[in-house]
């Protein structure tokens, strides 16, 4: 009977400690692969030929130039715009590198927090409450560092809810 016993209370503190380590994981990195949670590879699926071959043909291809010879292509889906940015007017044709996503899907879903479109700021800022903030972001933006290389960043409606979702790699 006494062996039951210390077995039960050890399976207990196995499952707390279990539980414990899935919390404290949660706190530190909101998510680990955010490639991933779109169908792409931190290491080759990033260019405009992955996202193809991984989403199929884009309801729309856009080139748009903006002053200063930045420029951004977009491959555009429901829900999701695959881009690149130049500093000068590119060769389109060129199998293109993708440098940020944008994302309105209502169901797309980051971390063990569940962030997403229609999340409040409060739950945002509380995910992200252990990452380094990124200052001076537009209005209505709030935006963090997550991990080593990822940038996010999430608009905000007037009433303080997720409508729109940006990441890249590096900086700004």
């Amino acid at each position: 009977m006494k062996l039951g016993r210390f077995l039960s209370i050890l399976l207990a503190l196995i499952l707390l400690g279990l539980v414990a380590i899935s919390l404290s994981s949660c706190n530190r990195v909101v998510e680990r692969d955010y490639w991933a949670t779109v169908g792409l590879s931190v290491h080759s699926d990033r260019t405009f030929n992955g996202v193809i071959n991984s989403w199929g043909e884009p309801e729309r291809r856009e080139a748009v130039e903006r002053s200063n010879d930045v420029c951004y292509m977009n491959l555009i889906y429901e829900g999701y715009i695959f881009s690149t940015e130049f500093l000068f007017a590119p060769a389109y044709d060129n199998d293109l590198y993708i440098r940020l996503v944008t994302i309105t899907d209502p169901d797309y879903r980051i971390g063990c927090q569940q962030i997403g479109i229609g999340s409040t700021r409060q739950e945002v800022e509380r995910a992200y409450r252990n990452n380094q903030i990124i200052k001076n972001p537009p209005e209505n933006v709030i935006a963090f560092i997550d991990g080593k290389n990822i940038w996010i960043s999430f608009t905000l409606s007037a009433d303080d809810e997720v409508v729109e979702i940006k990441f890249h790699s590096g900086g700004p």
